[in-house]
């Protein structure tokens, strides 16, 4: 359809079947970059350009939905919340929700990106970032762009420890979320020791 609308009197058949056969999937042709569907498809700098440009417009409409409405009442709304951060992102990254002491977000920041199956990140960095956002309870979440839905043992070693230290300073780690493709793992649904938002008096903001 988007094709139809570049070539509005032409058959673009041929063109969409040899873009999805080259690429393989839907999220490879729009993650390319806009030189390579130029190539590799055969059309105009101007229709790279759209399909380029396709996962940032959904991201962002996908955040704007959320906008005026900051109330979480389960693991699942957070990942939904959160999930528009990684659309496009074809490596893993980590982001941090920081909330107040009236449970409010205070903002959403993605503090690292690394390859395309793992991002490092320190539990000093990430102190440093709760301290300076002066926050009172954090969400970390992370994505798994192969759709893995595995909790790994360095995905629990960095959370325990981000935990052990946060704590003193009188931060907690209410959960902490993987995306994995369409599917969401929560750590407070996984662990008892998560309290999670369930336990929690979560406002409104």
């Amino acid at each position: 359809m988007l094709l139809y609308y570049c070539y509005p009197r032409g058959d673009v058949s041929p063109t969409a079947r040899k873009l999805i056969k080259d690429f393989g999937t839907l999220p490879n042709l729009l993650d390319a970059p806009v030189q390579d569907i130029m190539s590799r498809g055969g059309v105009t700098e101007n229709v790279a350009f759209i399909f380029s440009m396709m996962p940032e417009l959904m991201k962002r409409y996908e955040q704007s939905k959320w906008k005026g409405r900051r109330k979480f009442k389960d693991s699942h709304s957070l990942a939904q919340f959160v999930r528009p951060f990684f659309i496009g992102k074809s490596h893993e990254c980590f982001m941090m929700l920081y909330f107040d002491n009236g449970f409010r977000l205070i903002e959403a920041e993605m503090l690292e990106e690394g390859t395309l199956d793992e991002v490092k990140t320190y539990p000093r960095k990430i102190i440093d970032r709760m301290l300076a956002k002066n926050t009172a309870y954090v969400v970390l979440a992370h994505n798994h762009p192969s759709g893995c839905t595995v909790i790994s043992e360095e995905d629990i070693e960095l959370t325990e420890s981000v935990k052990k230290w946060a704590e003193p300073c009188g931060i907690y780690v209410l959960d902490h979320i993987i995306i994995a493709g369409t599917q969401s793992v929560s750590f407070s649904t996984k662990y008892r020791k998560f309290p999670g938002i369930r336990d929690s008096k979560w406002i409104e903001n």
